[in-house]
């Protein structure tokens, strides 16, 4: 599945559905990487979409974030 990534934003932290798509945010003190896993239904064994998110675009400090346009809950 491909998606369109955007930076997002570090507030609020969560998941948050806004116009237009998803932001996701949150607090990972050390981390090096983070990965995004969506699935289609809380019971999906498998997730349908793995996102990696880039430290230089999706990092301010210790907070990861990225807005998925066109997503929703």
């Amino acid at each position: 599945m491909a998606l369109t990534v955007e930076s997002g934003t570090s507030f609020p932290l969560g998941a948050t559905v806004r116009d237009g798509g998803a932001n996701f945010c949150l607090y990972a003190r050390g981390a090096t990487a983070v990965e995004l896993l969506l699935f289609d239904t809380p019971d999906s064994p498998q997730p349908n979409a793995s996102i990696s998110l880039d430290p230089d675009k999706n990092r301010i400090f210790h907070y990861w974030h990225i807005f998925i346009p066109g997503i929703s809950a």
